[in-house]
């Protein structure tokens, strides 16, 4: 009964939910910034819609995807493996094996950490290999946008693919929300000092860069709120050049 709803959400012409409102945007942004010869990555691919996105707009280019649930990784494997590189690792800031909790009641809240929930869940623990972007994809590939779904730990995967965002400075779209990134000791000043000060990129929200020409990006205490208050938990970052 979810799924069908699910296919019911997606199909109807207006989002019914915040994360449909969500994904429609970010498919957006890949048709709006993204050619047909651009590499894109997609970190936390789960069921691949976002990946399907990006192969629909460039479907010559072998794309990259990250997906540690092994079970969800084998259906991506099956169903994309001929069309792109798929990856059974978790990402971060270093390379190792840990323990990460699968949400088999909603395996849409799986992550390194456990979460805040809404309700009761299911939550198998599974080992996992762990590894910098850097380290898997190389700094000799130019990668056009990146997007990140990891459900709170997004800081650690953004440091962990430096290198590439200093290099190459792709879009980035990223899901950072309470209830998640603080689940990891991370805040919204840690994450916006990463990417504005240390790595020049402007941060904003997705409909309001689909709707302007030009865009300025949020103060690190705009970019608080947005957090604090829960008003949005999806962002894209550009850089700022």
């Amino acid at each position: 009964m979810r799924e069908l709803l699910k296919i019911i959400i997606r199909r109807w012409p207006w989002p019914l939910t915040l994360n449909e409102r969500y994904d429609r945007q970010t498919k957006a942004v890949i048709q709006k910034v993204c050619k047909s010869d651009s590499l894109c990555i997609d970190v936390g691919c789960f069921k691949g819609d976002i990946l399907q996105a990006m192969i629909d707009r460039a479907p010559t280019v072998r794309h990259k995807a990250f997906e540690p649930v092994p079970q969800q990784y084998a259906f991506l494997k099956e169903h994309f493996g001929n069309k792109a590189d798929i990856y059974p690792y978790a990402l971060g800031d270093e390379n190792k094996q840990t323990t990460f909790h699968h949400v088999v009641s909603n395996p849409t809240y799986s992550g390194l950490q456990q979460r805040q929930y809404k309700g009761e869940e299911i939550i198998n623990e599974i080992a996992v290999d762990v590894r910098k972007m850097d380290d898997v994809i190389g700094h000799d590939i130019p990668v056009h946008l990146i997007k990140i779904d990891v459900e709170g730990g997004e800081h650690d995967v953004i440091q962990g693919a430096a290198t590439i965002l200093k290099k190459w400075h792709p879009y980035l779209i990223f899901e950072h929300g309470i209830g998640g990134a603080d689940k990891y000791g991370i805040t919204p000043g840690d994450v916006y000092d990463l990417l504005v000060s240390t790595l020049g990129y402007r941060i904003c929200l997705m409909g309001d860069f689909l709707k302007k020409d030009t865009i300025e990006g949020f103060t690190r205490a705009a970019f608080e709120d947005q957090f604090w208050k829960g008003t949005d938990c999806y962002f894209l970052a550009l850089w700022k050049a």
